[in-house]
């Protein structure tokens, strides 16, 4: 299947550089959230990210080198670069209690899912 969400490691253009990109569920972030992601982005890339469609993040810039050390940080335990495809379809509620996927219908989960 392919995916389009923007999350994997990714190879860029310029030689040597990686995009990193971060399943966020239903694209919530709380603000500690926000600070760490700022912060790996600062400390393994060039201070850069990216906000795809999905409401999915990628830090870009990241030398091949220092890419399995930010795989490694906390904040990718919660926001999977590998997420399973449940997590992978969770769509953004976009402030909505509940959100209807229509890959939840065609997978035969439940329709209606809580925000966290």
């Amino acid at each position: 299947s392919t995916h389009t969400d923007h999350a994997g490691v990714l190879t860029q253009r310029q030689p040597g550089l990686k995009a990193v990109g971060l399943n966020v569920p239903t694209g919530r972030m709380n603000p500690d959230q926000v600070d760490e992601l700022a912060r790996l982005a600062e400390a393994y890339g060039t201070g850069e990210v990216r906000f795809t469609v999905g409401q999915n993040v990628l830090i870009v810039n990241v030398p091949q080198e220092r890419v399995s050390a930010l795989l490694r940080e906390g904040l990718l335990q919660a926001w999977s670069p590998d997420p399973s495809p449940w997590f992978r379809d969770w769509w953004p509620a976009w402030g909505r209690t509940f959100a209807i996927s229509p890959s939840s219908k065609r997978s035969g989960m439940p329709s209606s899912s809580p925000a966290p």
